[in-house]
């Protein structure tokens, strides 16, 4: 009983942080318009700046986290082709299939995760968490892709740049870059990352709460939440126990854990429109599995941490 109240105390705020984010977007304090420019400032400047010092700051390097990273990776390319064979045998259309597909992979890692994680486990296993971004955020892009423009050709030539230049991933290459060097940062540069990054988080949060639409939770397809399912309970289901298989470390795990349990990413929505998809799905899908979230997640928690 203990450890689930501790647990509780732990991962409720983070959704608390949303649930203030949903409010102050009924009250009309924050505006469409106002969170899209929020959202640009914490992927573009907040959130890069944060991977950044987390990094710096201990000095961290791919050393003896190669296996780590590679199991994720491998775990997300297996599931993608998994939800490809199952959006198949459901026969769904051209245009609701690679949302689904998409809905049921690809998780908000870069903001619920690592808030969860700087929340349970230590400041190490941030850093560690965010090293995972630099080679998950151009997976996540290169695999939605090809499952919203299959057998369209409505790719945009520019992909593989916008993947290339992603901010997030350029921050962590030249964070390990500068550790690998011995390059001190001033402390005067270091201070000011830090006020910035020190917004990246709660900001974020916020604005995920801000961007959570009623109607779309109203307007629930069988697609919508099987895709949720499939993203908060199947996922984690089988790698998880994979991962104890495999020896990975019980802080390992619930990094793992929440990389794989995380609710589906705002960022699925943007590119389903982009690519003329099913966007009132891939909406659904993100505000369905934001909501679930909070109790998948918890369970999955406190199972880990018996």
């Amino acid at each position: 009983m203990q450890n689930a109240l501790t647990l509780i105390s732990l991962v409720l705020p983070i959704f608390l942080v949303i649930f203030i984010g949903i409010v102050l977007r009924y009250l009309n304090i924050i505006t469409l318009e106002y969170n899209k420019i929020s959202s640009k400032i914490i992927f573009n400047i907040a959130l890069p700046l944060f991977l950044f010092k987390k990094i710096r700051e201990n000095n961290y390097t791919f050393e003896g986290s190669a296996g780590f990273i590679l199991f994720a990776v491998v775990s997300t390319i297996i599931f993608f082709v998994l939800m490809w064979i199952v959006a198949s045998l459901f026969k769904l259309s051209d245009e609701v299939r690679g949302v689904f597909i998409q809905g049921a992979f690809r998780g908000n890692y870069a903001i619920v995760g690592l808030a969860l994680i700087s929340s349970v486990l230590d400041h190490d296993s941030l850093v560690k968490s965010a090293m995972l971004i630099a080679f998950v955020l151009p997976l996540y892009n290169i695999l939605a892709v090809i499952a919203l423009a299959y057998p369209a050709k409505n790719v945009k030539g520019n992909f593989i740049k916008d993947i290339l230049i992603n901010p997030l991933v350029i921050s962590v290459i030249i964070a390990f870059a500068l550790n690998g060097i011995g390059f001190k940062t001033p402390q005067v540069i270091d201070q000011t990352i830090g006020y910035i990054a020190a917004l990246t988080l709660p900001l974020a949060l916020i604005s995920i709460g801000a961007s959570f639409s009623i109607s779309e939770i109203k307007n629930i397809s069988k697609s919508a939440v099987y895709s949720t399912l499939f993203k908060l309970i199947l996922q984690p289901l089988i790698f998880t126990p994979i991962a104890f298989y495999f020896g990975f470390t019980q802080e390992e795990i619930i990094i793992l854990f929440i990389f794989f349990a995380c609710p589906t990413a705002i960022a699925s929505y943007i590119m389903a429109e982009a690519m003329n998809r099913d966007g009132q799905l891939a909406g659904s899908i993100v505000a369905l599995s934001t909501l679930l979230s909070i109790v998948t997640i918890s369970i999955g928690l406190y199972l880990l941490m018996l």
